[in-house]
């Protein structure tokens, strides 16, 4: 019995042996990566990082950190947040990735001990903290945040579902004006601007970014393409536009609660906050977009496009770049007939849209074709194709001057 047992032990150690030295190639990177975020960096808003820690400003604060490119890409991702959140506030841990062909999914809540799994393998992924103040007075306790570790995992074999049409949803929309005031994102608000407000932190874009996007058209077939940079009307986890919307799981796709409480009285007429509904807005206008792109005079229904939610990575407007070439549009020729204006209607809050803001989207590949509409500076747009002479397709029937366009990453187009 003593030899048998011997042998058994021999051969077991051996296999393990040899099963080891057959595996050392493989497990020589493991499939996974770990790091510690540094809160010193990034782009913050309403918060300050001192003495170790990050703290509120204000009554909201959002810390994005810089893009983190990694070795291999990841499909999963972990944090773990060394926080102290006294009662009534929040600390919590964002996650995105850039899909392959240049999409970025949306922001992702992360959860304790639960890994959140992307859309896709990411080789580039960003992560942000949320912090929120308690509702009482200005002496409660506020959370602060000390560290943030990341896990990351591989996942075999992950694909990324084929680009569908991005969503489309008919909504009402109002102005929001407050010029003078920031943006969740830290953008300052400047007479005759132009963005959109969304009710979800989820599609966020960077302060001056171009990757969550969207064009709204208005009844009278003018459309206007522009970046999210701030979070309402209303809610503030509403994404109705979602299949997987993170709040409000009784309704359908594509109403926004804010409609739904004011016109069905859902959740007795409040939003997630409590308050009373007093319109149905699920989308929010810069004055600039509200009147001058769109000849709006009243708050109204409009169709919206949410653009990072299908097709192809979107590429981003620099009105600073478009040049007077043979067959490419400058801002102001538009055939409107207003010296540097794309629009040339001064609309209800005075003055048109200057070159700097904004290019004239035409109608066929020409500057003499007609306007049917404008992209804002540092709006997301979907490039389809390229013509011959210098203009970029971004729908049926719209096109911008190629010279007004800084194409996304690795984005190769084809000739219309």
């Amino acid at each position: 019995m003593p030899g048998r047992l011997s042998v058994v032990l021999l051969t077991a150690l051996s296999t393990l042996l040899a099963s080891a030295l057959t595996a050392a190639p493989a497990n020589a990177e493991t499939p996974s990566v770990d790091w510690v975020a540094n809160l010193d960096q990034g782009h913050g808003v309403g918060v300050a990082y001192a003495n170790g820690a990050l703290r509120l400003t204000a009554a909201t604060g959002l810390l994005t950190l810089p893009a983190r490119p990694l070795a291999r890409p990841v499909g999963r991702l972990s944090t773990q947040l060394d926080a102290a959140t006294p009662p009534g506030a929040t600390a919590e841990v964002d996650v995105r990735g850039r899909l392959p062909g240049g999409r970025w999914t949306e922001w992702l809540p992360t959860r304790p001990n639960a890994p959140t799994t992307l859309p896709g393998p990411s080789s580039l992924v960003q992560l942000r903290v949320l912090l929120t103040a308690p509702a009482a007075g200005a002496g409660a306790a506020r959370p602060e945040v000390r560290g943030l570790r990341v896990h990351g995992e591989v996942v075999p074999g992950q694909r990324v579902a084929a680009p569908a049409q991005a969503a489309s949803y008919r909504v009402f929309a109002t102005r929001e004006g407050l010029v003078d005031g920031h943006t969740a994102n830290g953008h300052r608000i400047v007479p005759h601007d132009l963005f959109v407000a969304l009710p979800s932190w989820r599609s966020l874009a960077d302060e001056d970014g171009s990757e969550y996007s969207v064009k709204v058209c208005s009844a009278g077939g003018r459309c206007a393409w522009a970046p999210v940079w701030d979070v309402g009307p209303w809610n503030t986890r509403d994404d109705y536009w979602s299949g997987h919307r993170e709040q409000w799981h009784d309704l359908p796709q594509g109403v926004p609660e804010a409609q739904a409480a004011y016109r069905d009285g859902h959740n007795d007429g409040k939003d997630g906050t409590g308050r009373t509904v007093g319109n149905p807005a699920g989308i929010d206008l810069s004055d600039g977009l509200f009147d001058a792109a769109l000849g709006l005079t009243a708050n109204s229904e409009v169709t919206v496009s949410y653009l990072w939610t299908g097709g192809p990575a979107l590429s981003t407007v620099d009105a600073g770049d478009q040049q007077t070439d043979t067959g490419a549009a400058s801002a102001s020729a538009t055939g409107a007939g207003t010296d540097d204006s794309v629009t040339g209607d001064s609309g209800a809050g005075g003055g048109g849209l200057s070159a700097e803001r904004a290019v004239a989207v035409h109608s066929a590949p020409a500057a003499a074709a007609p306007t049917v509409g404008v992209a804002a500076d540092n709006a997301g747009v979907p490039v389809e194709c390229a013509t011959p002479n210098g203009w970029l397709r971004i729908g049926t029937d719209q096109y911008l001057p190629a010279s007004a366009v800084d194409l996304a990453d690795d984005t190769a187009v084809g000739p219309c």
